[in-house]
C-alpha cells in the first residue's frame, strides 16, 4: 500500500469461509462472508467503500458478530481504512451502514 494503483480506483472482492471459531462466545463455524472493496489509488489514504455480505444461513447474532470483526469494533491496534460500508443483515450508525436484502439470479 505504499505505491498508487495506475487505476483511478483499487477494487477487490474477497471472500472468507470459517471452517471453526466463535467471536465473543457466538459460534460462526461454517459460515462464509464477502468482503467488497473500493478504495482510492493510494490504499493507505483511507476513505474507503466496503461492503461486507454474510451467507443467509446466519443468525442475526452471528451476522453482528462478523460485522463487529470486520468493522475492526471489536479492538485494531490500527485505524479501519473505510469511511461507509454496505452490508447486508446487520447496521451500525457509526458506520453509517445499511442492512438491505440481496436478490441473487442465476440462469
Amino acid at each position: 500500500m505504499q505505491f498508487p494503483a495506475t487505476n483511478e480506483r483499487c477494487n477487490a472482492t474477497l471472500a472468507f469461509t470459517i471452517d471453526d471459531g466463535d467471536i465473543d462466545g457466538v459460534d460462526v463455524s461454517g459460515h462464509t462472508f464477502v468482503l467488497m472493496v473500493d478504495s482510492p489509488p493510494l490504499m493507505s489514504d483511507g476513505g474507503w467503500n466496503v461492503g461486507v455480505i454474510v451467507d443467509d444461513g446466519a443468525s442475526a447474532e452471528e451476522v453482528e458478530a462478523i460485522g463487529a470483526v470486520v468493522s475492526g469494533s471489536l479492538g485494531v491496534d490500527h485505524q479501519p481504512h473505510w469511511d461507509h460500508c454496505a452490508a447486508t443483515s446487520w447496521a451500525s450508525s457509526r458506520w453509517q451502514c445499511r442492512s438491505q436484502p440481496i436478490t441473487v439470479n442465476t440462469p
